[in-house]
């Protein structure tokens, strides 16, 4: 059995999903086990809605429930988010995805649930963020709030961030002459300013310390000569 997606809820480890095989006769299941630690034991309880695989990096843990995004089932891709609750032992559809999604990142920040990443059956896809409301009857929104973060982003200069993800610093380069002080701010994903630096005078490279952020997804607004406007996604390890 691989490519199933496990989590602990309360010392329990939950099993899910996957698939016996691999590349040819590959059979994909949708079982889901519970290991008992006290017990040292393994007990079968409700089946997946669909047999699925994939889906590892998606799958979280949000006030004793067990979440799931996304995945596959050969060629076929997922669009739908389901949640198992362990106190009922059922299985609870949410909200579609706007695009069937294979093995993306998904976390829970704030009262937001993202989507990273993952693929589409053709490419894996490495800028597309979606951003959800953890409420079970909330809809999906697609970069919503990146949409209103880099409303009038008219900056042309070819300005890249490295490295990303980061653990510490992020270095900033590939920004033109500036005749004014160029101003970088951070902000979360609610569009919060949580940190301002402000240089003078043209630099090869700007450096910011991220260490005082916690673990999340991020924005880094660059604002040049008071007016054009870039704005960059990050994520903080």
């Amino acid at each position: 059995r691989n490519h199933l997606s496990a989590a602990s809820v309360d010392g329990p480890v939950y099993a899910i999903g996957g698939q016996y095989g691999h590349d040819d006769g590959v059979e994909y299941l949708r079982y889901l086990h519970v290991y008992d630690p006290a017990t040292d034991s393994w007990t079968r309880k409700a089946d997946l809605p669909s047999d699925r695989s994939h889906f590892e990096p998606c799958t979280i843990v949000h006030n004793g429930k067990i979440i799931i995004v996304g995945g596959r089932r050969g060629w076929y891709f997922f669009d739908d988010i389901t949640e198992y609750n362990p106190a009922t032992d059922s299985w609870t559809q949410r909200c579609k995805l706007p695009e069937p999604l294979l093995a993306p990142s998904a976390a829970i920040f704030g009262d937001k649930l993202i989507v990273a990443n993952g693929g589409n059956g053709e490419t894996d896809l490495r800028d597309n963020t979606r951003y959800l409301p953890v409420e079970p009857e909330a809809t999906l929104s697609n970069n919503e709030q990146d949409a209103n973060l880099s409303s009038g982003n008219n900056l042309e200069d070819p300005i890249k961030i490295f490295p990303n993800p980061t653990h510490g610093n992020i270095t900033i380069t590939g920004i033109s002459a500036t005749s004014g002080a160029l101003t970088v701010n951070i902000k979360n994903v609610n569009g919060a300013n949580l940190m301002t630096r402000k240089f003078e005078g043209l630099n090869a490279a700007y450096t910011l310390e991220t260490n005082a952020l916690q673990t999340g997804l991020y924005f880094i607004e660059i604002i040049k000569d008071n007016k054009s406007k870039k704005v960059i996604k990050f994520l903080k390890n």
